[in-house]
């Protein structure tokens, strides 16, 4: 992000050693962060200095309190500021909760394994309040200046998503049993956050960065600024590979199982002043200049509106969606916010590439060491990613003695089973490939290691190098009917940093074009292509030159079919060869794990409601549900049918209720007889029929819940009987165990009140009048 200083640096670093792309080079990487720290830090210099000169403030917050903070200069002599982006929903919305412990699939993970510990990063903008009771003793603080106490509260809650312990259970991480996170603030006079990242990127697995480049349109303390500039109609810089991005696609060549996340950005909802209105921007000579603004300006609140280095081929860029507090059951689910930013890349490529939850995302926070808060953004949603990316390492190390996945490999893996979102099949330029599926990607990796890829195997993961002029081929065989799905991924050379300072015509950056084509009968499937000169135009099939993540999908396959899934390139491969990763899911030998939806439970006497979906129910012949009182014991309850469907592949049980925690266990049977699949859920019941009270009930206007002493924060939902809450308040008691909720909005009839407190859900059974 600092062009002119680090172009230099970006022609310094493109030699490679033969064994880059698979053993990670300490050498280059130590070697980078020297050259990239002193350029950095000459560059602030010249920043400062000219802040002074010319006035520039130095930090500034926005007006949805984000920090920007002054950090270089452009080649034009323009300020660069860095700018923050502004959890159990945030789990289930992403599938995470499943693999926790105690979770549906029984893989209890959270991250405690040892070897894990300092193994994942943040850089933001502030300190992350070490003291913090969800926090505190895991924070590894990487910076050198002193410590005066205190903390970030946009840092203590990226931090919290990822990591918090759980101590009130509505804020716990994605990866809460976490030993240790290293720290590092972007705001200190003496941060280089890209030589500080070169410097410690062979001891890590992934990072965090919520954060990036301020473009175009934004709305600071001092009114609006427009970061394009003098005399352009749009901010070149979004979209634009600029040197920094180059800088890190060359750290991740160079350290091939460290993956960067980031946050794609909030523009959309950044759209300036109205014509007429009053705002400032940068002369020609870079003095900060009010203006009236002209009709053709952009607002930058559509496409291409992701800045700058959030660019870059070789990370995860996650943009946000609203949260889906059950689960995700289909397409529709998934909904953009107006803020979160969109793709293409100025070359084209696929970004964001995935997206998460990230609205009203309830986290810790810094006021104190007991504080908790709301918060929204893109920001909000890459630690989600994050976290539960570092959970699949994880899982997979626990497989495979020890080792971890290339960085390009859990990338496609991610993209391989994210939920489809949008309104058309394959990705897009605002959901990226899609919402990502932490429990089915955790399923990949399962069965892959447990049939040790067999070509009739329902999921398979290659790790594999291909050379110049060669081509692989591997071949599958269906033992069922459905879709043929396969993936691959690559971390590609960085490629070329064009100096520019206006819109240009894109330059390719992909280095090494890999092709995927799958064949059967002499007909060729091609891989997913999106049009970036149409950007909300639907994905089509054919060549894809621009991306290094390539997806074939075939469906309507049968049976017994046989299909050959062939990887070459264009070209000459630059070093020689370029490693890479294959996932491959098909109609094969394992149906997909069970997706448990939803769960709740009430007082002694009222009702438990087991619902849940199957992935795939072919070959399934009925479900049978167990329960137990200490997990170990188990008591037949019923058997469903699993041709007694409400509509396709849902499902839902109802039991009464008993005190105390209880176990259910639901399993697939398939045709023959054989138990192919188990998952357990526990709910924890507690015989007080005074934890809440809820008067009065009819009600018309309001009602009112009164809390037992012991429960000081709690959720409360509104459910209708379709099932769905048509409210859901999360709620902090202090001072008061009592809480009034309006209700005269809602149609006559029978509702659900949720009340989710103290590790319990209690239901109350609400009448409304009109």
């Amino acid at each position: 992000m600092r062009y002119c200083s680090l172009l230099s640096i970006t022609l310094f670093v493109l030699f490679f050693t033969a064994k880059a792309q698979i053993v990670t080079n300490k050498a280059f990487l130590q070697r980078q962060s020297v050259v990239l720290k002193q350029a950095g830090t000459d560059n602030r210099a010249k920043a400062y200095s000219l802040a002074r000169e010319k006035h520039w403030p130095t930090q500034a917050i926005s007006a949805n309190k984000s920090i920007s903070v002054l950090v270089g200069i452009n080649k034009n002599n323009h300020p660069i500021y860095y700018t923050t982006f502004n959890n159990i929903d945030a789990a289930a919305t992403i599938n995470t909760s499943p693999i926790w412990p105690s979770g549906s699939t029984g893989l209890n993970l959270n991250g405690s394994s040892y070897y894990l510990k300092n193994k994942l990063g943040i850089w933001d903008g502030g300190r992350v309040l070490d003291t913090h009771i969800e926090l505190v003793g895991r924070i590894n603080r990487m910076d050198s200046s002193n410590y005066n106490g205190g903390g970030s509260d946009h840092a203590t809650h990226v931090t919290g998503t990822m990591m918090a312990t759980g101590i009130n259970p509505l804020v716990k991480g994605m990866c809460y049993g976490l030993q240790g996170i290293i720290t590092h603030d972007f705001t200190l006079n003496t941060s280089n956050d890209v030589a500080e990242v070169s410097a410690i990127a062979s001891k890590l697995l992934l990072s965090n960065h919520s954060y990036g480049v301020n473009c175009g349109w934004v709305q600071q303390n001092y009114g609006w600024q427009f970061y394009g500039n003098y005399g352009d109609t749009i901010d070149y810089a979004f979209g634009y590979y600029d040197s920094d991005a180059a800088a890190y696609d060359n750290i991740a060549y160079n350290a091939p199982y460290y993956l960067q996340v980031r946050a794609a950005g909030n523009s959309r909802n950044q759209n300036g002043p109205r014509v007429g209105g009053s705002y400032y921007y940068y002369d020609s000579v870079s003095v900060k200049t009010y203006g009236i603004r002209p009709a053709n300006i952009s607002s930058n609140n559509s496409y291409q509106t992701i800045p700058t280095t959030n660019n870059a081929k070789n990370m995860v860029t996650v943009g946000a969606v609203y949260a889906i507090t059950f689960g995700y059951s289909q397409p529709s689910d998934v909904i953009t916010t107006p803020f979160s930013s969109w793709g293409p890349s100025n070359d084209g490529r696929i970004k964001p590439d995935l997206v998460a939850d990230g609205v009203q995302v309830y986290s810790t926070f810094a006021t104190n060491d007991s504080a908790y808060a709301y918060d929204n953004g893109t920001s909000m949603a890459a630690p989600a990613v994050t976290g539960s990316l570092l959970l699949l390492q994880e899982y997979y190390s626990k497989l495979h003695s020890g080792s971890f996945l290339r960085a390009a490999t859990l990338k496609g893996l991610a993209i391989h089973t994210a939920n489809e979102a949008g309104n058309a099949a394959g990705p897009d330029y605002k959901f990226g490939w899609g919402l990502m599926n932490t429990q089915g990607a955790a399923e990949v990796l399962k069965v892959s290691n447990a049939t040790k890829n067999a070509a009739t195997s329902k999921h398979l993961l290659f790790e594999n190098v291909l050379k110049n002029g060669e081509t692989y081929a591997q071949n599958i065989t269906a033992t069922g009917s459905g879709t043929i799905k396969a993936t691959i991924s690559w971390t590609d050379p960085a490629g070329p940093v064009t100096v520019v300072d206006a819109k240009h015509p894109p330059v390719a950056e992909l280095v090494n074009d890999l092709d995927m084509r799958i064949t059967k009968s002499g007909n060729t499937y091609y891989p997913w292509v999106l049009n970036p000169y149409v950007p909300a135009a639907d994905a089509t099939t054919g060549d894809n030159y621009l991306d290094n993540v390539e997806q074939v999908v075939i469906n309507n396959v049968n049976a017994g079919d046989i299909y050959t899934i062939k990887i070459s390139h264009k070209g000459t491969l630059k070093n020689g060869y370029q490693a890479y990763s294959l996932l491959i899911s098909q109609p094969g030998d394992t149906i997909l794990p069970l997706n448990l939806l939803s769960f709740s439970a009430s007082l002694k006497g009222e009702i438990v409601l087991l619902q849940w979906t199957t992935t795939n129910e072919v070959n399934t012949k009925y479900f049978v549900i167990e329960s137990s009182t200490d997990g170990n014991n188990w008591q037949l309850l019923t058997t469903v049918d699993a041709k007694n469907t409400v509509s396709t592949n849902h499902y839902s049980f109802n039991l009464t209720a008993t005190s105390g925690t209880t176990y259910y266990r639901l399993k697939i049977i398939d045709i023959t007889g054989k138990y192919i699949y188990s998952s357990i859920q526990s709910i924890d019941i507690l015989d007080k029929s005074d934890l809440v009270t809820l008067s009065p009930n009819p009600a018309s206007n309001y009602i009112t819940l009164s809390f037992d002493t012991s429960i000081k924060q709690a959720v409360i939902k509104i459910i209708n009987t379709s099932g769905k809450a048509i409210i859901s308040k999360q709620i902090s008691l202090s001072g008061s165990n009592t809480y009034t909720l309006p209700i005269s909005q809602f149609s006559a009839g029978v509702y659900t009140v949720s009340v989710h407190a103290n590790n319990t859900i209690i239901t109350k059974k609400l009448v409304i009048t009109k």
